[in-house]
């Protein structure tokens, strides 16, 4: 994997469009602020009830999250892409909350054997909705197996590849860096299970 040019490509296709990335970010960001306000306002800031609702809400905010991840994925793809990527899978909201769910069980499962097992899975499980947004007629099992798959011999590279950025997340103890590091780590992260699908294409 081409970590340099994936580097490269994210910050010629950031150039000039730094909100474009930022304002879909944001609005998710918002709701779910707003959300965890509601939930404090209603039943305190350290209740069972607080935590319950905050994680019903988060639940329905997912669609949103994987619009966000489809948004990502038409810009750096040169596609027409818009705000309303954000409401395009609420259509779908039953398997993709089904795909967290097992997700976090898998995981934690994983965690209880041992840590290792546990985050190893996790980066199993990295582009399990980059290819939910490319193919959206599987069973949501069917999701994170194909994940697992893509991610085969390359956890640990990817691992790395995120490691890589640490100096530049650091930096982001001050909001001026934020503003251009953050769309620069999510568009090279899209970029990254662009390229990882053409390698895994070509291994076939």
């Amino acid at each position: 994997m081409d970590w340099k040019k994936i580097k490269a490509e994210a910050k010629e296709k950031i150039d000039g469009k730094l909100w474009d990335v930022w304002k879909p970010a944001l609005l998710v960001g918002f709701i779910s602020v707003i959300i965890s306000y509601i939930g404090i306002a209603l039943f305190g800031e350290e209740s069972v009830a607080t935590e319950i609702f905050t994680l019903v809400f988060s639940l329905l905010l997912v669609p949103a999250e994987v619009g966000y991840i489809s948004y990502m994925l038409k810009f750096i793809r040169g596609q027409e892409y818009g705000i309303e990527e954000l409401k395009a899978f609420y259509s779908k909201i039953t398997v993709l909350i089904v795909m967290n769910i097992l997700i976090f069980i898998f995981v934690f499962l994983g965690t209880l054997a041992l840590i290792i097992p546990g985050i190893i899975l996790a980066f199993g499980y990295t582009m399990v909705f980059y290819i939910f947004v490319d193919n959206q007629e599987l069973g949501a099992k069917e999701y994170l197996d194909k994940s697992k798959e893509m991610m085969h011999g390359y956890k640990m590279n990817y691992f790395l590849f995120s490691l890589s950025f640490i100096g530049w997340i650091l930096l982001c103890v001050l909001i001026v860096p934020m503003i251009w590091v953050v769309p620069y780590m999510t568009t090279a992260q899209t970029i990254y299970y662009e390229e990882l699908k053409k390698l895994k294409a070509e291994e076939i």
